[in-house]
């Protein structure tokens, strides 16, 4: 587990995801006010704003490897500007293998990963409580923290709206173009079946002439002596079955009338 993943963790511990009002704000890495020296930035802050979340300003060092941990061991003062402005100060681990609670400093908490959930973090060791120094600094920071992490919500609600709306517009442009290829596809088809069918026929359906003697002036003109020819065309296929049935039946009929003849004979 990275320092990113250990602080997202910690986050959820406080802030339930799809919450609009979650009784408090967590705040990563801010910065100690202007004019402190040396300069310290705490990993994270939690405000709880009920009573239920405590009325609390949390600090929390993070650590996720056990070189890291002893490494801030050797610098004993280095968290001494937060731990003063602070309710409350833990240290955060993926696991006790990282820190043990018998180093933690006077007053510190240890706050540790359950490996059985995602939301919440097991408190090994309670941290003490006590009655912080909030100075006109310190809400400054906290303000401006809170201000930039509104400006940057804001800023990527914006970018992932866009992102929404070049996707629609893509797949609405992409769909167009499925559409018009298809008609463009049609038309081909279309204009390849007009174009031999005006070349069997010697007919320009445009009323241009094609052959000087099978030319019409409008469309109109030329689509009437089409459909009046199929039509004719048509009527005499129909005839000419009808003609041929009728000749059938007179042949067998003939026949008929032959073997009755030829019944006779033989009887005679």
């Amino acid at each position: 587990m990275n320092t990113g993943d250990l602080l997202s963790r910690l986050r959820r511990h406080y802030i339930k995801p799809g919450v609009l009002l979650p009784g408090g704000a967590f705040l990563p890495e801010v910065q100690t006010p202007s004019g402190v020296f040396p300069q310290r930035r705490v990993d994270a802050l939690y405000i709880g704003f009920t009573r239920s979340r405590g009325n609390l300003l949390d600090g929390h060092e993070l650590k996720v490897s056990r070189s890291d941990w002893l490494h801030e061991l050797d610098q004993a003062n280095k968290a001494d500007w937060w731990f003063c402005h602070t309710h409350r100060w833990w240290l955060v681990v993926p696991d006790l293998s990282v820190a043990k609670a018998e180093e933690l400093p006077d007053g510190w908490g240890l706050m540790v990963v359950n490996p059985r959930t995602k939301t919440r973090l097991n408190v090994v060791v309670k941290a003490e409580t006590r009655t912080p120094e909030i100075t006109m600094g310190l809400l400054l920071e906290v303000a401006k923290k809170l201000d930039t992490m509104r400006a940057t919500a804001h800023q990527q609600d914006l970018t992932e709206r866009q992102r929404l709306v070049n996707e629609a517009v893509s797949k609405q442009m992409d769909s167009t173009r499925a559409v018009d290829k298809h008609q463009a596809e049609r038309f081909e088809e279309a204009y390849k079946t007009l174009t031999r069918l005006q070349e069997l026929t010697g007919l320009h359906f445009d009323g241009a002439p094609f052959e000087r003697d099978l030319a019409w002036s409008t469309l109109e003109d030329s689509a009437e002596a089409l459909r009046s020819f199929c039509r004719d065309n048509a009527e005499a296929k129909h005839a000419l079955v009808a003609t041929r049935r009728a000749l059938e039946e007179v042949v067998r009929a003939a026949n008929s009338a032959l073997g009755e003849v030829e019944d006779v004979r033989k009887r005679r």
